[in-house]
């Protein structure tokens, strides 16, 4: 086994870091090995696969499906695509605190309203995998013996006539903090129209969605995205009462639940380790 472990920094120079050589040489096999490794923070995507493609750099990350596609044309590159479960996650929280929103039916409206395959066809060329209102896609822990919830804009607008609550005025808001964020946000929008929502796009520029977390976290309907986490600790850290990214979201029994679940073992918690609130 050979690893290089860029814990010391050596030297430090604008948006590069230079890692100290630390080389750990385990078992028969020797070489060959880095004599450095160099670290640069590009933080726009199309400057990283220009730096990719005019050789200053060896390897990119984030570049998203469509650059991905025209770099994969060039046989001097090759793209990987991450395996479930270590795919970021492209979410859209519905806050409940906003008042069309507090009601379940209109919430069922809106996810069933949105087509999450012409999101991976058409925004991501195929490179993502459909999401089901749960977080954490892959992971052993995942419910996946809940049925995919479909693209249903009939059963959207259905609910939305038995909700009884009028005419519904949303801003859907996002930012391209990452590749496909503002595309798929563009595709909300859309859908929500079809289905009788009067939706508009609320797009920020890179780096401000977040950058004040308390008005954040009042928004309507918001574009997010996180790495991967199983999904009790994703819920523990932005669910439990008490996190400021609730969204409006207060269920102290599911917090409890979740609380068991990932508490110490114990005689009569043996076989009841799956966490399946009701409601």
């Amino acid at each position: 086994m050979r690893a290089l472990h860029p814990d010391r920094l050596r030297a430090r120079s604008g948006r590069r870091l230079h890692p100290a050589r630390r080389l750990l040489r385990t078992g028969p096999r020797r070489g060959p090995y880095l004599d450095g490794l160099e670290l640069r923070t590009i933080p726009d995507a199309a400057a990283r696969v220009n730096a990719l493609t005019g050789g200053q750099v060896d390897f990119v990350s984030d570049i998203g499906p469509v650059a991905a596609r025209t770099v994969e044309e060039d046989e001097q590159f090759a793209v990987a695509v991450s395996n479930l479960p270590y795919a970021t996650s492209l979410s859209f929280g519905i806050n409940l605190s906003f008042a069309p929103f507090a009601g379940v039916r209109v919430r069922q409206a809106v996810k069933y309203a949105i087509d999450r395959e012409a999101i991976v066809r058409n925004v991501c060329f195929g490179r993502a995998f459909v999401g089901n209102d749960l977080p954490s896609l892959g992971f052993t822990d995942h419910a996946e013996e809940i049925e995919q919830r479909p693209y249903d804009p009939d059963r959207a607008k259905a609910l939305l006539a038995e909700a009884g609550v009028g005419a519904v005025t949303v801003a859907v808001t996002t930012a391209p903090e990452v590749a496909g964020m503002a595309e798929t946000a563009t595709v909300v929008v859309e859908n929500l129209k079809a289905v009788g929502i009067d939706a508009t796009l609320d797009q920020r520029p890179t780096g401000q969605l977040f950058s004040d977390f308390a008005a954040y976290v009042q928004l309507p309907l918001a574009a997010s995205y996180s790495p991967p986490v199983p999904p009790l600790s994703s819920y523990a850290a932005t669910r439990t009462a008490g996190s400021p990214s609730t969204f409006g979201f207060d269920r102290p029994d599911i917090d409890e639940l979740v609380s068991q679940a990932v508490g110490p073992r114990t005689p009569n918690s043996v076989g009841r380790r799956r966490c399946r609130p009701s409601g």
